[in-house]
């Protein structure tokens, strides 16, 4: 009977788990974390995790590649990028390594100054000192480094 139980209820995880990769790709953390939010025991969310992994259907290393590229497409700097990828509980190594890779012909000055020459419409009238300011601020909160937004405002 305890058997017959725990199949239903890795069924109904992976089933949980199937939905969620349905809408969007997640990383095994991010599975992990709604699993538990659903109340699943954790020795069927390990149970879960590992066969989406046999599968391939969770891939950290994927996952991140992914989404470093939709995120570099928005777009974002580097460092909210790894912040993110860190929030979603990807491995620091997988994250370096694959920004590295991602980003090799992504140079984050010159996506910062296309940034702010679109962003500068805005700021139209209002005095320079503070349009830069807030030129600066906006990149920053994107992700870009300071050297890049500086850079980038100087530019313009």
């Amino acid at each position: 009977m305890g058997k017959n139980k725990n199949d239903k209820y890795l069924q109904e995880a992976k089933n949980t788990a199937y939905r969620l990769l349905k809408i969007r790709n997640r990383s095994e953390q991010e599975i992990r974390v709604k699993l538990k939010e659903k109340d699943f025991p954790n020795d069927i969310i390990e149970e879960t995790t590992r066969y989406l992994k046999t599968v391939n259907l969770i891939d950290d290393r994927l996952f991140a590649k992914g989404f470093i590229r939709s995120r570099l497409n928005k777009p974002f700097g580097k460092r909210r990028i790894v912040l993110e990828l860190q929030q979603k509980g990807v491995s620091k190594d997988i994250i370096k390594e694959t920004l590295l890779s991602e980003t090799e012909n992504y140079d984050e000055k010159d996506t910062a100054i296309n940034l702010v020459r679109k962003r500068a419409v805005k700021y139209h009238g209002i005095e320079e000192t503070k349009k830069q300011q807030r030129l600066f601020a906006y990149l920053i909160r994107r992700g870009f480094s300071s050297d890049s937004a500086w850079k980038a405002i100087k530019e313009l």
